[in-house]
């Protein structure tokens, strides 16, 4: 269930519509929403769709929207409970006037001519491209330049068997994609956070995308993956969901497969990741993981250093006295 409020109506049809998603990002949506609002392109349909943010957030997209004076068509909608990634994505899919759909964060920031690049590329390739992205500027929580984050390009990812090989680095929030991605395999699972490696790979199956080599999203890091955790349970706390959201992925890849008939290529590396998913969320759900347990683990995975090094830092925080034994803390 929903509420929405409508600015400028109209029953025009749109090349595009930008979803602006938001969750409790009162302190950066108001540059986020106004960048969406600053697209120097065609007249498109722009959501601002708010995830039911229990601080300011909601209000601000409000007064933005009934203050706008642009050639756009905005409106503003809010869920009636938190959704989470993938139940929010749906919404926004399924509420879209366009098929084609470019998708923004409430902390990060859209190029003016962000939307017009996408209509440009989209247009090129006669509607073929199912997914597009683009490089990033990486900024942080005060928005200093941080450099470049150049992405993988989707182009080199084909089908579905290319993708199952080696997924490609890719940034949501520089998505802009065709809701053929959401009516071809239905909607995202609840749970899967990760949604950016989903879309890649649904892209992949139905042909590939395409990757601008233009910096068109300032993309601020922050979070918890991105700082110190102090304490074991905190660090047990993050890697749980580290890994829950990973299995739920690789879940969804497996199920999308089967979908488009090509269940046989589940059974290599994504079973891994599946199968690495749930050993480590069964370890960590134990007291007290001992050290043959973190060994055993690194041992097996041992081309999965992320698994090695959380372990491991959690067991020199568990044990301080093993580093003496391996000359140094991790």
């Amino acid at each position: 269930m929903t509420t929405e409020t409508t600015h400028r109506h109209t029953n025009k049809r749109y090349s595009a519509t930008l979803f602006l998603l938001t969750y409790n990002q009162q302190n950066t949506v108001e540059a986020a929403a106004m960048s969406c609002l600053n697209q120097a392109c065609e007249p498109i349909e722009i959501v601002f769709s708010d995830d039911c943010s229990s601080d300011g957030t909601l209000a601000k997209l409000h007064s933005m929207a009934a203050q706008y004076q642009g050639p756009h068509h905005v409106r503003v909608r809010q869920n009636h409970n938190n959704l989470g990634i993938a139940d929010h994505y749906n919404q926004a899919v399924s509420e879209a006037s366009a098929e084609l759909i470019v998708v923004a964060a409430g902390d990060d920031l859209s190029a003016p001519n962000r939307v017009a690049r996408v209509l440009e590329a989209w247009r090129a390739s006669h509607g073929r491209l199912n997914l597009i992205a683009s490089y990033a500027t990486s900024i942080d929580r005060h928005g200093k330049d941080l450099g470049l984050i150049q992405t993988g390009h989707l182009e080199k990812w084909p089908d579905a068997k290319t993708w199952c090989k080696k997924r490609p680095y890719v940034i949501g929030a520089t998505f802009a994609f065709h809701k053929k991605l959401f009516t071809v395999f239905g909607p995202l699972d609840n749970g899967v956070d990760y949604e950016d490696q989903v879309l890649s790979f649904r892209a992949a199956t139905l042909g590939g995308g395409l990757t601008i080599p233009e910096p068109l999203v300032q993309y601020r890091q922050g979070g918890l993956s991105s700082r110190s955790v102090p304490n074991s349970a905190e660090l047990l706390t993050h890697a749980h969901s580290k890994y829950r959201r990973q299995l739920a992925v690789y879940t969804q890849i497996t199920k999308d497969l089967g979908t488009i008939g090509q269940s046989h290529l589940s059974r290599t590396k994504i079973a891994r990741y599946i199968e690495k998913s749930n050993v480590v969320l069964e370890l960590i759900s134990k007291t007290s993981p001992s050290f043959s347990d973190l060994l055993h683990i690194s041992v097996k995975y041992k081309k999965s250093p992320g698994i090695f090094w959380t372990l491991m830092r959690f067991f020199y925080i568990k044990y301080p006295r093993a580093t003496v034994f391996f000359g140094k803390r991790i």
